[in-house]
């Protein structure tokens, strides 16, 4: 003998109580009393769907339909700093992903984060600051059938820091050699050829 399956089926109409829940052939199958209170009843296997739900007092009338949704797998996720304010992200693809948002903070926790949408493959995330350790995660967003993914396993980058070089040079003002050292003693500039 097939085994039965429970069904839960919610409406939350806080203004309209009282849905009644009836199968195709109109048998009443379960109750709302106050609008947002669940009505929770046996379906039995020889039951099909759509299961409806009508409020008699407006005359509103819901049909429910089954339907499966998979979840897509966590997306595999790289992070590579660049630069001072670079970090390359890159997504790896999941079968039925229509895109991926991916989600970067300073902290672990993932307070004060930024958010965007991509694709899969390798993005640049820029305008970062300098020496900071970043922490990124995604999630692939399903279509169609597919649920999203749970958020892939966090990865940090921490940015390179900035260098600051002495600029060292040669200047003439007229027919003057002058020398202009920042940082280091230089060797003489050598005068412009004359014409």
């Amino acid at each position: 003998m097939p085994s039965e399956r429970t069904k839960t089926f919610y409406i939350e109409d806080p203004y309209n109580s009282g849905w009644i829940f009836s199968d195709t052939d109109g048998n009443v199958l379960g109750s709302t009393l106050d609008g947002s209170t669940p009505a929770t009843f046996v379906l039995a296997p020889s039951v099909a769907l759509p299961v409806f739900a009508t409020n008699p007092q407006n005359g509103k009338r819901i049909s429910f339909i089954e339907s499966s949704t998979a979840q897509l797998s966590e997306p595999e996720l790289s992070t590579r700093a660049i630069g001072p304010d670079t970090i390359a992200v890159t997504v790896g693809n999941v079968q039925n992903a229509s895109s991926y948002f991916l989600q970067y903070a300073d902290n672990s926790n993932f307070a004060n984060s930024f958010s965007i949408s991509l694709q899969a493959g390798t993005t640049n995330i820029t305008g970062l600051n300098a020496n900071t350790t970043y922490y990124f995660r995604v999630v692939a967003n399903g279509s169609g059938n597919s649920g999203n993914s749970d958020y892939s396993t966090v990865k940090s980058a921490t940015t390179q820091q900035v260098v600051e070089t002495a600029l060292n040079a040669c200047v003439v003002f007229r027919d003057t050699l002058t020398e202009v050292d920042s940082a280091a003693v230089l060797p003489r500039c050598s005068p412009p050829p004359r014409p």
